[in-house]
């Protein structure tokens, strides 16, 4: 049996602390590909348990949907996956970032929408994904930052601009692109914040 990462996965025997018939999903591939990391979930999808178990006692699970089934971390690593093979976006400390997500997963579904309305109002931006953390507090929180090739006249307007259209007094959330996702930060526990640092792109 071939198996890959994300694969969903059964365990036709049991383990010391994983019963038998428990679902889990792929997460790593070991050398030689006949022992696999599996990240064992129950049925509301949280983990019971992580792992390293040989092919034979496995079974590849088809057909089983992957919103119910998926552990956090798989879809967390997923959406990290896909925005690093983005090539207008840089994400940076993504191991940071994946335990930030892992804390505060209610968040999960809006950084995709941060992202789209960041590249629809900034296309010629770079956009860097990272984690934010205050040195003098213990402040954390997402951040993308607007990257610009040059901070001429044009771009501080269009930044003045957002600022103007965006509800609220959190002054930091500059762009106009934020405030399509606004609500959807209503009861959120995680924080995401789109601004910039008037750094140039990465190379």
């Amino acid at each position: 049996m071939k198996l890959k990462e994300l694969d969903i996965v059964e365990l036709i025997r049991e383990l010391p602390k994983i019963p038998k018939g428990t679902q889990g999903i792929v997460v790593f591939v070991y050398p030689g590909g006949n022992e696999f990391e599996v990240e064992f979930v129950d049925q509301e999808g949280n983990t019971v348990g992580v792992e390293r178990v040989s092919a034979e006692l496995l079974r590849k699970v088809r057909g089983v949907q992957k919103n119910k089934k998926s552990s956090k971390k798989a879809k967390i690593s997923e959406l990290i996956e896909s925005l690093a093979q983005d090539p207008q976006v840089r994400v940076k400390n993504p191991d940071k970032v994946k335990k930030y997500l892992m804390k505060f997963s209610d968040i999960l579904d809006i950084v995709p929408k941060v992202m789209n309305t960041a590249k629809k109002h900034f296309p010629e931006a770079q956009l860097v994904f990272t984690l934010y953390e205050d040195p003098e507090t213990d402040d954390k929180y997402l951040v993308v930052y607007i990257r610009m090739k040059k901070y001429d006249e044009s771009v501080m307007e269009k930044i003045r601009k957002a600022r103007e259209e965006y509800r609220g007094d959190l002054i930091d959330r500059i762009h106009k692109a934020e405030s399509e996702f606004c609500d959807d930060l209503v009861d959120k526990r995680g924080e995401i914040f789109l601004t910039t640092d008037f750094q140039k792109p990465e190379e």
